[in-house]
């Protein structure tokens, strides 16, 4: 599991207790362009008409028979609950890591 510090800032009575911004936005990174490692990141999948959220890769990006750069993902809760989750291939251009790394 990966965290992240909270700085609250310190109130200027001293309160213990302040208000936590939230953590800074990320925006999502195409596969073919992320520079980490792809196997079991969260990824946003863009189909002709919406965004497909709860998916995540099972493979790192390769090359299939066509040439095309490729990864293999499954639904989350298939990630999760199956010791080989059933992937669909689909082409890393339309597959985002959704919170890439800072």
């Amino acid at each position: 599991m990966v965290t992240e510090p909270v700085y609250p800032e310190v109130a200027p009575n001293g309160a213990l207790v302040v208000p936590v911004r939230p953590p800074a936005a990320r925006e999502a990174v195409a596969v073919v362009d992320y520079q980490g490692t792809v196997r079991g990141q969260r990824v946003v999948v863009l189909q002709a008409t919406e965004w497909v959220f709860d998916v995540r890769a099972v493979s790192e990006a390769y090359k299939d028979d066509r040439g095309r750069t490729v990864v293999d993902v499954a639904s989350e809760q298939a990630f999760y609950t199956a010791d080989s989750p059933p992937a669909t291939t689909l082409n890393a251009e339309i597959v985002f890591v959704e919170r890439p790394s800072l």
